[in-house]
This record gives C-alpha cells, structure tokens and sequence, in this order.
C-alpha cells in the first residue's frame, strides 16, 4: 500500500498552497526565511496542542491573523505550585516542544519534496539548525551525497 503521508485534510491543502511560494524562495537562495514563515502560518492554523488527527474549527480558521504576535508559552512558576504540579507542568512543556520540533521537521521534509527547481534544494538539516538548533532524528538521518556532501 502506499504511503498517504503525514498531512490530510486542510493541513495539506495549507501546505500544497505553499509550494509555489516555497519553490520561488528556493530559487531564490532564501529557502529558510521562507520554510520559517509557512511554518509560523502553519502553527496559527494547527496549533501545536490539536492532535495532528483534529481538524480546527472553520471558525478558528477564519480567525487567523497571520500579522498579529507569537504568544509565547508559558513557563511552569514553582513560586504557585506544588512539587508535583510544577514536575507535571514541566513534563508537559518538555513534551509540546518534542511535538513542535517533531512537526517542523515533518513539514520541512514536505516542503522540501515539493520543491521543483532547477537549483538543489536546501538539506534538510541546514534548514533545520537555522530554526531549531538540532532536530529530533537527526542523528539517524544519512547523509547527503554529491553537491551537498562537498
């Protein structure tokens, strides 16, 4: 059986909606500004607490405004909490960040597999140290052969 890939739904109609936006900024020698934007449109649409398995409300959707600010999360407060409290509030940022860099790296591999340029495509691995510093599997990746491997 084929593999359907990770993104259905509207998550892939987003992302499908990117390639000609992401394809131009290969060419373009910005590739990473570009994968960074999509994937900040992308988590205001697909929040990293829906379940990749959810589709978000039309309502949510409408209200995206890719202009306003980032909320940034927030961090456990011992100072409030019990020892158990803030161990579990800790466990459950730990826990949205391995999902968010999960989700970037996925994305990113999407993306780069749309890309159709005359010029080679980023590795995915420069793409993303730029973003997040060293991604969840990247240690099992292989490494990239010829123009990339020099």
């Amino acid at each position: 059986m084929v593999n359907p890939g990770a993104f259905r739904g509207s998550r892939k109609d987003f992302l499908m909606g990117e390639k000609a936006a992401y394809s131009a900024a290969m060419a373009g020698g910005y590739g990473a500004d570009a994968l960074a934007l999509i994937q900040r449109r992308y988590f205001k649409r697909y929040p990293v607490n829906l379940p990749h398995h959810e589709e978000p409300t039309a309502k949510h959707l409408a209200e995206v405004d890719d202009d306003a600010p980032d909320p940034e999360p927030e961090e456990p407060n011992p100072e409030g909490m019990t020892m158990e409290e803030c161990e579990a509030a800790t466990k459950e940022l730990e826990k949205r960040q391995t999902i968010l860099h999960f989700r970037k790296a996925v994305s990113c591999s999407c993306l780069s597999s749309m890309a159709i340029t005359s010029e080679p495509v980023v590795p995915l691995s420069t793409a993303n140290q730029t973003l997040d510093g060293v991604p969840v599997y990247e240690g099992s990746r292989p490494q990239p052969q010829g123009v990339w491997g020099q």
